[in-house]
């Protein structure tokens, strides 16, 4: 199922890139999948445990292209 939301994966890649971090070590992080923090970069689901994971990383908000339930605490954090 594709959610559809507009997610700008390349930078997100890119900003954990930048990190020497990726994917994988998202999912070792908060103990998922790697193809569950994949999806949620790519827009195709919305799992808030990796939406939470990428605002504390500080990946800005337009470039997640949040939930309405996630741009308050995304707001919150400095992220918006």
């Amino acid at each position: 199922m594709i959610i559809g939301r507009k997610r700008r994966y390349r930078i997100i890649q890119e900003w954990l890139d930048g990190r020497e971090m990726g994917f994988k070590e998202g999912a070792e992080t908060l103990g998922v999948s790697n193809s569950l923090v994949n999806r949620a970069a790519r827009g195709q689901c919305n799992n808030r445990r990796v939406l939470r994971y990428f605002i504390a990383l500080g990946i800005p908000a337009d470039v997640l292209d949040l939930p309405e339930d996630l741009r308050a605490e995304a707001k919150a954090r400095g992220a918006a």
